[in-house]
């Protein structure tokens, strides 16, 4: 990687700063320039918006008529519901009936507002005041650029003439040195390592910096990890029907085109010598069965019914049978088999609800690598294995069965999206610019309205042109991540739960982010062209470009949190417009509009912590990676961080609705997945650090820096080894203590926690599962012992 090259210094005269060779040179600042100015005016036009957004709150919250948006949880005669932002409950205090995820969630902005907190009072003074030092005012002189070459201040006389009289007057002034962009930087400009020279030791402070907020983040994540693991515990000891129960996957192997119909009898035969008393019941998982794929072929799908475990053949002849052509015909029926595995992938594993009478069976079940092995049913040889099964009302049963074509189109769907999302983008914030707009205008014909745009004032045009791209490139997010894309592309991805389908459509939302959204706004155009620049150059083209290119985009990611802070918490999180739009909408359509708002009502208020984690992680992936760039950024995160906790936690406790009642609980699903890739993106900060002090030539903190990198991947990974096996399942000796306390309580008010009640609970609520799934009425199968 080549190191950036100063380009010419400008003309303008400044008598300030360090001379070299006896004259005076310093960085041109244009404080409260148009580019100032039009940050100051987005924060002005943001602020006035969450004035106007936090008083109309005030003046409709009170409104008995429009409970059902502002708080639907509540009982309509405890009043009407506190500020979000003023609750006198500290923000790490619990809330009474809180769910172990809205815990979590509230623990998780807390330790991210205590880790910049605490950057901001350290780090952050420091790396203004190193940023804010002139180059040429002593320290960078060796690392400044030289000075141009002296001019002669009377030229030798021109062809033909005398020369020139010398100008009366003071000696010409120092020139102004305009840094990497030639012209004078901006005040905020100022404040972020983007002017700093090559070889600068002020480099020095931003790695010093990084080190300091990696290492504070390493300690909160740990002590997270505990306080994470001991509620846990706490949540898994709790008497829920599911808790008793494993979901057994079987596999076998066919011998030629022979399957078994295994039945729930014949794993309870084979689990009762291993599990004895503690073995309840098995009840087997319907499978679905694309018989349209069959019958284009001409065969019949297995039969569904159970019946002992007699063979059933997989695929039998639908019409002609003759002995002459019988070897023909085995040969046309193993092709038809092939070809209907390459379609819809072989169906060889079924699933089965086991429920065990004790919590400790469950931990050896779910524990063993497989409870059996070669077992032989039906000509096949069986084997299986356990894992905790999903609560019953999560499960998703019909998306176990998905067909692989459409698993595989699911998967290409999801690689299409991320590979060509930024191009709509980076053409629709094309034409929200000013110069485009006033050349559509100019094309037609509408010369008065391109010159009122084009005579706009310098400040009015930095304005518009900051804030338009970021409002499109907002708009545009959101209307990928919260439309329901990709929440369907996941389901359709083999997912046991809905907890399993939300934490993949988390990890999705955040490389959306992250890859497209963050690092994508530096890099425009699609991941096609990302990809042909890495492979014609390498990958340290690909750091260059961001090493490069990331610095130039602080003032755009600083109005993006700026509009995040000031106009999309107060209007969406606390105000509530889009709900309150539609129950505006429903009145002015009279009787029908009211009865389809309650359906928008519910679709626009739901509790879906998948959104809610990567619009934070959005956030902080941000804040990571221009922390130690433009500092300032922080300020904004910190604002950020304690305007959420509080209207999150509020509209969790009163405002949102959970699809499966207020009851379920997912128990702290999404905070390790969270913290994961919470840690991914301080990774990423880290690199792109790395890229900017390499291609400044500063190799001895580069390589401090990427030691950092591969340190925090050490201790993450470290943590996560311990901690996650810990927070995954109750430990057998908690096991054995909770099937004590159950066997040994006898007290009056203990009935409706006996076991035999938790069990019946869990068949029905299992079985109830299976009929409410996308099964057809046929494939349901009751068997169970």
């Amino acid at each position: 990687i080549s190191p950036m090259r100063p380009r010419p210094f400008a003309d303008d005269d400044v008598p300030q700063g360090c001379k070299i060779g006896g004259v005076a040179y310093r960085v041109g600042i244009a404080w409260l320039n148009h580019e100032d100015q039009g940050v100051l005016l987005t924060f002005s036009v943001n602020a006035l918006l969450a004035f106007f957004s936090l008083f109309a709150y005030h003046v409709f919250a009170h409104l008995p008529s429009l409970k059902a948006v502002f708080a639907p949880r509540v009982p309509l005669e405890q009043g009407p519901p506190p500020h979000p932002l003023h609750i006198s409950r500290g923000l790490s205090g619990p809330h009474e009936g809180e769910q172990l995820e809205a815990t979590m969630l509230r623990r998780f902005l807390i330790m991210n507002l205590t880790l910049f907190c605490v950057f901001a009072a350290t780090a952050m003074p420091a790396l203004i005041l190193t940023y804010s030092i002139d180059p040429y005012a002593g320290l960078d002189i060796p690392f400044a650029p030289p000075p141009p070459p002296p001019q002669n201040p009377f030229p030798p006389p021109a062809l033909g003439g005398a020369a020139p009289p010398a100008p009366p007057g003071k000696p010409p002034l120092s020139p102004v040195v305009p840094w990497l962009s030639g012209a004078p930087i901006s005040g905020i400009q100022s404040f972020s390592l983007a002017h700093l020279p090559p070889g600068s030791p002020r480099f020095w402070a931003p790695a010093a910096c990084m080190l300091l907020l990696t290492s504070v983040f390493l300690i909160l994540a740990r002590r997270e990890a505990e306080v994470y693991a001991r509620l846990r515990y706490d949540w898994l000891a709790a008497p829920r029907p599911h808790l008793h129960a494993a979901r057994l996957v079987t596999s076998h192997s066919l011998n030629g085109a022979v399957a078994p119909a295994v039945t729930a009898e014949d794993v309870y035969a084979l689990l009762k010598p291993m599990f004895g008393a503690d073995l309840h019941e098995v009840i087997k998982v319907p499978r679905e069965v694309n018989q349209w794929r069959l019958s284009a072929l001409g065969l019949q799908p297995p039969s569904l019914q159970a019946g002992g475990g007699a063979d059933v053949p997989l695929l039998t002849q639908s019409g002609r049978s003759s002995w002459s052509m019988a070897a023909v015909w085995s040969l046309v029926v193993d092709l038809a088999h092939e070809m209907r595995l390459l379609a819809t992938g072989e169906a060889t594993e079924t699933s089965f609800i086991v429920l065990f009478r004790s919590r400790g069976a469950r931990f050896g079940a779910i524990h063993a690598p497989a409870l059996f092995t070669d077992c032989d049913i039906g000509g096949a040889s069986l084997s299986a294995y356990a894992r905790p099964a999903p609560a019953p009302e999560d499960a998703l049963w019909s998306s176990l069965v998905t067909p692989r074509p459409v698993v595989v189109c699911a998967w290409s769907g999801t690689l299409l999206l991320f590979a060509l999302w930024n191009v709509p983008v980076a053409l629709v914030q094309s034409l929200a610019s000013l110069d485009s707009i006033t050349k559509m205008l100019q094309e037609a014909h509408l010369k008065g309205a391109a010159g009122m745009i084009h005579n706009l004032s310098p400040a009015t045009r930095a304005t518009l042109e900051g804030w338009m791209p970021v409002l499109v490139l907002t708009v545009l997010q959101m209307l990928t991540l919260y439309s329901g894309l990709l929440p369907a592309l996941s389901r359709l991805q083999r997912r046991e739960s809905g907890a399993a389908a939300g934490t993949s459509t988390l990890h999705k939302m955040f490389f959306f982010n992250q890859v497209l959204v963050l690092l994508g706004s530096c890099v425009v155009g699609s991941l096609f062209e990302t990809a042909k620049l890495i492979l014609s150059g390498g990958y340290c083209t690909l750091l260059a470009l961001l090493g490069r290119s990331v610095p130039a985009q602080a003032t755009f990611w600083v109005n993006y949190l700026v509009l995040e802070l000031l106009f999309y918490v107060p209007a969406l999180d606390i105000l509530q417009v889009l709900p309150l739009s539609v129950v505006g909408a429903a009145r002015l359509c009279g009787a029908r509009g009211k009865a389809l708002s309650g359906k928008a009502l519910s679709a626009l208020q739901r509790l879906y912590y998948p959104s809610i984690y990567a619009r934070a992680l959005m956030v902080l992936s941000a804040a990571f990676l221009f922390a130690t760039i433009a500092p300032l950024i922080t300020l904004v995160t910190i604002a950020w961080l304690y305007a959420v906790s509080r209207a999150w936690s509020f509209n969790v406790r009163r405002v949102y609705l959970h699809d499966l009642g207020a009851d379920f609980d997912s128990g702290g699903a999404y905070w390790p997945v969270a913290m994961r890739l919470e840690t991914f993106a301080l990774l990423t900060a880290q690199l792109v650090l790395v890229a900017i002090h390499v291609l400044n030539s500063c190799w001895y903190s580069g390589t401090v820096l990427f030691g950092l990198m591969i340190a925090t991947m050490v201790r993450a990974s470290r943590l996560q080894r311990h901690y996650s096996p810990l927070a995954s399942e109750l430990p057998l000796e908690r096991c054995i203590k909770v099937d004590a306390s159950m066997a040994g309580d006898t007290s009056p008010g203990a009935q409706a926690y006996q076991l035999d009640w938790i069990l019946a609970e869990a068949s029905r609520a299992y079985r109830t599962s299976f009929e409410n799934s996308s099964f057809r009425s046929g494939d349901l199968l009751a068997g169970g012992q």
